[in-house]
């Protein structure tokens, strides 16, 4: 139970992915209840457990449980890194049109949804989801410094997305409504993602999940570069730079899901 009411108050950070989560799947199953009723009785049940389950305080962990699973989780990182790497060059693309970014993704379907590599990258990011919540169960009961408990919380935030963007592609777009899962399907077109009062909350959900993207890795390059020697304060400088670069990330490839484009003189 400590471990339960723990993750809840870490999975704080990942409410517009939840809530994002929560509106597919009240499309999946027709439910008739607004999304805002069904979130504040279940946000309201998870406040009442973290009310009545006692915290016990423990001492600051410096050492990483679970070292094995923690070496697979990385591996199997590796191989999403260059995918993700794609899928973020596909969006900054949108910068010079809807058609830059057809262009792009459709010759990285070639690619990724082989028969070969798809099955590789799903098994890889369940892998992800499930290798990287093992370890924040047993982390999130247990008081740790900040870098810690951000690696944490973004570890999970990016778990719960990487969960429910796989159930909105693979099972809302495809299967239940059969459609592409294009540039319309991520920007809530026609109306977009400012205008239409379900689709706003994607906002958060995907910059969140960029800043995340690269915020986590940074968290992992921080740990490995002390494991080999570097100086602690040169290791945070390496991390926060990562951090601003997934800001600046997130922030472009939100405003180019909202509309911004290059002026004409620049494409």
């Amino acid at each position: 139970m400590l471990a339960c009411c723990a993750l809840e108050r870490t999975g704080t950070v990942a409410t517009p992915a939840f809530y994002t989560m929560l509106g597919v799947m009240q499309a999946l199953v027709g439910s008739r209840v607004p999304d805002e009723a069904a979130w504040a009785v279940l946000w309201s049940a998870a406040i009442l457990l973290t009310m009545l389950v006692p915290v016990r305080r423990t001492a600051v962990i410096t050492v990483v449980p679970g070292g094995g699973l923690r070496v697979a989780h990385g591996v199997s990182a590796l191989v999403l890194v260059v995918y993700v790497a794609f899928h973020l060059t596909n969006h900054l693309l949108a910068w010079e049109g809807e058609a830059a970014h057809a262009a792009f993704m459709n010759a990285g379907h070639r690619v990724y949804r082989s028969s070969i590599v798809e099955p590789i990258l799903v098994g890889a990011m369940l892998f992800q989801v499930v290798s990287g919540l093992v370890p924040t169960w047993r982390w999130s009961a247990i008081r740790s410094g900040f870098f810690r408990t951000f690696q944490i919380a973004s570890g999970f935030y990016l778990a719960v997305y990487s969960a429910g963007h796989m159930n909105s592609v693979f099972v809302y777009a495809r299967a239940y409504l059969g459609i592409p899962t294009g540039w319309d399907f991520a920007t809530g077109a026609p109306n977009g993602l400012l205008h239409d009062a379900w689709s706003v909350r994607l906002i958060p959900h995907y910059a969140l999940a960029v800043f995340f993207v690269i915020a986590h890795l940074g968290s992992a390059v921080r740990v490995i570069l002390m494991a080999h020697g570097m100086r602690r304060r040169v290791a945070d400088r390496v991390w926060m730079a990562g951090g601003a670069i997934g800001i600046v990330l997130a922030a472009a490839i939100l405003m180019a899901m909202c509309g911004m484009r290059l002026p004409d003189e620049l494409q």
